[in-house]
């Protein structure tokens, strides 16, 4: 399926394409920035960002943390805490904007 034909789906279901794309990015971010073997250089590169600055704004505005502290507590507590926080905005949106996901 295309990008187009999922903004479609995703609208027809009225549930904005943005938030859902945001969450994927986040998600796979943060498993990339689990396998240690990964720089987060690497990271931005593998998740298409031109650069490393704008990875790391985005990173920072989805999870509340920058990959630098994300990587150091990688497989401790705070990476759980990251992902429920992350968790708990989308639900927090879905209930403001009215969309379920």
């Amino acid at each position: 399926m295309s990008a187009r034909n999922l903004q479609r789906a995703l609208h027809a279901e009225d549930c904005p394409y943005q938030p859902v794309l945001d969450e994927v990015r986040s998600e796979l971010a943060r498993r990339y920035l689990a396998d240690e073997a990964n720089s987060v250089s690497q990271v931005s590169f593998l998740r298409e960002f031109s650069e490393a600055a704008a990875f790391h704004r985005a990173f920072t505005k989805w999870t509340g943390v920058t990959p630098a502290v994300a990587r150091k507590v990688v497989g401790s507590r705070l990476l759980r805490v990251v992902e429920r926080a992350s968790a708990t905005r989308t639900i927090h949106s879905a209930l403001n904007t009215d969309f379920l996901l």
